[in-house]
């Protein structure tokens, strides 16, 4: 210990003849530090908290440090996902699981005439997505250029995968477009009155259209539309549903 220039510092002579002889640690928040915790003060992956804290105090090998430099790390660790813990108080340092790649699907912009979508695709734990209609993505499945996806089809499927190989590839992810019903009335040629129905998406004709004119439900009694309907007389609504979309059309007066 030294007396220098009318100013004695003890504490911070302790520290500095502590660090020569590395007896304590500044470095508190590195993977080094992590990984001298992993080792020395756990006997199990997993252990309950105020025990790992019990053997940094009684530990002669074990070198001084911060007093909150256990708990500031445990908090950034369990931030991180790399520690875990339950709500006993138990903290699991072994690895955890790998993330999986998966993807973001968000539309931008669709065509309500047509169903015609736009997507905007971001994988996620990954740098590439494939994607696929009418089956499930692959990484044999087209490649999407530019995180952006057009489809006039019912449903399609995406992919994510990285390219490193530091995340397994997850489930592929299905997208469903929104179908839209639409309606015109007109007079027909022998002047009755006529009803045109319309769904989009249509692609191929795959969407089918059933209705109904007495206010019944078109999924349990409809009719399939095959054309411009001629209303009958008094006919109070119009009861239309196409894949999934129900839609009260209107109340036509005659």
């Amino acid at each position: 210990m030294t007396f220098e220039g009318n100013s004695y510092r003890g504490e911070d002579q302790v520290l500095r003849v502590l660090r020569e002889k590395l007896k304590f640690e500044d470095d508190v928040s590195s993977d080094t530090f992590r990984r001298k915790i992993e080792a020395r003060l756990f006997t199990t992956p997993v252990m309950l908290w105020p025990e790992v804290e019990k053997r940094a105090a009684i530990n002669p090998q074990w070198q001084w440090h911060r007093r909150d430099a256990l708990d500031a790390l445990k908090d950034d660790l369990l931030h991180k996902e790399i520690w875990r813990e339950d709500g006993s108080g138990y903290v699991d340092r072994s690895p955890p699981p790998q993330r999986t790649t998966t993807v973001q699907v968000q539309e931008r912009a669709r065509d309500e005439d047509t169903g015609a979508v736009e997507l905007k695709v971001t994988p996620v734990h990954g740098d590439i997505v494939y994607a696929e209609v009418g089956g499930e993505a692959t990484n044999a499945s087209k490649k999407v250029d530019g995180g952006l996806f057009t489809t006039e089809e019912i449903e399609a499927s995406f992919l994510a995968v990285d390219s490193t190989a530091t995340h397994p590839a997850g489930p592929a992810v299905r997208w469903w477009n929104r179908v839209t019903l639409k309606y015109r009335l007109y007079t027909g040629t022998a002047g009755e009155r006529m009803l045109e129905l319309k769904a989009a998406p249509n692609k191929h004709g795959r969407t089918a259209i059933r209705y109904t004119t007495d206010g019944s439900d078109p999924k349990l009694s409809g009719g399939t539309y095959e054309g411009p309907v001629a209303l009958k007389d008094r006919t109070p609504m119009v009861l239309a549903y196409a894949e999934g979309c129900r839609s009260f059309l209107t109340t036509i007066d005659q």
